[in-house]
């Protein structure tokens, strides 16, 4: 956000030949970015890379809001929270009560007498094999105010932040040579915690008038894959 320069910015005197000041350093980057915690002390490469993972994380099946925070200056409102409604917060837009709530929608009644049906998703899929779904919070017969969430979705957590991972202990030390560059080691009882750490995936059935198996595919996309590769799989495409 630029706002017009006067004779003093927030950090110091403005020389008067600027026009425009930035009124915080949160403003010079984009959502992504300022969701990465502790941002000032971020490699700017890191924030390049750091930006694009949000848009590729898979939901867990018992997700977590980060520990650590941006706060938005200007809302006071940690950018998780501000990130919340577009990954699957569903708040109230005014009060009312509840008449019925089902998988894919809650009905309302505001205030005003004004009833409207607002839609949630129920196993809507996207194309990285997993799928967003949404859990009503509310029930026939609760009462609400502007602003309380109604329903949440298996990327945001109850209270309507952004939730895309775990909050888990990582040692960055010497581990064989597999802590090198990005890489980071975790312990047995972390990676084998399945429960926590699962990732939500959908599942396609198939029928009659579904093609597979790996002839089907190189005939549509005959050079998706070297001739040494189509030799470690199996006639489903299965590697062996």
């Amino acid at each position: 956000m630029l706002a017009p320069v006067i004779t003093r910015g927030l950090y110091g005197p403005i020389d008067e030949d600027h026009d425009y000041e930035v009124i915080d350093p949160t403003r010079v980057f984009g959502s992504h970015v300022n969701l990465i915690p502790l941002t000032a002390n971020v490699h700017a490469p890191r924030h390049f890379y750091g930006a694009r993972f949000y848009n590729q994380a898979l939901p867990l099946d018992n997700p977590e809001e980060p520990l650590v925070q941006n706060m938005d200056p200007e809302t006071g409102l940690s950018f998780d929270e501000l990130a919340g409604p577009a990954a699957g917060a569903t708040r109230a837009k005014l009060g009312g009560k509840v008449i019925s709530a089902d998988n894919d929608g809650i009905d309302l009644e505001y205030e005003d007498g004004k009833v409207e049906r607002v839609g949630i998703y129920h196993n809507f899929p996207f194309n990285r094999k997993t799928h967003r779904t949404d859990t009503a919070l509310v029930k026939p017969g609760d009462k609400f105010k502007q602003g309380d969430m109604l329903a949440h979705s298996n990327f945001t957590t109850p209270t309507g932040r952004l939730a895309l991972g775990r909050n888990a202990r990582v040692g960055v030390v010497p581990m064989k040579g597999w802590s090198m560059d990005d890489a980071i080691a975790i312990s047995d009882s972390f990676a084998a915690n399945t429960k926590v750490n699962r990732t939500l995936r959908m599942e396609h059935e198939f029928d009659d008038t579904t093609k597979t198996g790996l002839g089907h595919f190189t005939g549509i996309f005959p050079e998706a894959y070297k001739k040494a590769q189509l030799e470690n799989m199996d006639e489903d495409g299965v590697v062996k």
